[in-house]
C-alpha cells in the first residue's frame, strides 16, 4: 500500500481555518513557505528508529533487500537527510524529540495551538 502521492502540477486548494494542519518533508525548507505559517513544529526521531522504519517499510510494502535499503540508506537518505531535514529544525518554534512517544511534548503542542486559536479568536472580538 503506498499512503503517498506525487502529481506535478496537481494542487488542492485550502479554504482559509482557524487551524490548518500541514505536514511533510519539506514543507519549511524555503523561507518563504516558512513565512506563512504561525507555528512551526519539527518532529526528531532518533537515526536508528528511522532505520528501522524504513527498512520495515521497504521490505514489507516494496519487496526491497535489506542490502539494497542499507545501500541507499548510506549513500543517498543520510546525507540527505543531514543536508536537506534536519537544518529545517532551526527555524521551528519546537522541536519535539521521540515524535508521538513524547507525551510531554505533544501536551506543550496542544497549549501552544490553543493560545493561538484564542488570540484569533480575541482579535476577531
Amino acid at each position: 500500500m503506498v499512503t503517498y502521492r506525487r502529481e506535478k502540477g496537481i494542487f488542492n486548494e485550502v479554504e482559509p481555518k482557524d487551524l490548518i494542519v500541514v505536514e511533510g518533508l519539506f514543507v519549511i525548507y524555503t523561507a518563504k513557505l516558512r513565512s506563512l505559517f504561525d507555528f512551526k513544529v519539527y518532529v526528531d526521531a532518533p537515526a536508528d528508529e528511522r532505520l528501522i522504519r524504513r527498512i520495515e517499510r521497504d521490505t514489507k510494502e516494496r519487496g526491497r533487500s535489506i542490502d539494497s535499503i542499507l545501500k541507499q540508506y548510506r549513500k543517498f537518505v543520510a546525507p540527505s537527510f543531514r543536508t536537506f531535514i534536519e537544518p529545517q529544525k532551526y527555524y521551528c518554534d519546537l522541536v519535539l524529540p521521540w515524535g508521538g512517544e513524547n507525551k510531554v511534548g505533544l501536551s506543550i503542542i496542544i497549549n501552544a495551538i490553543e493560545n493561538l486559536l484564542k488570540r484569533g479568536e480575541r482579535a476577531e472580538s
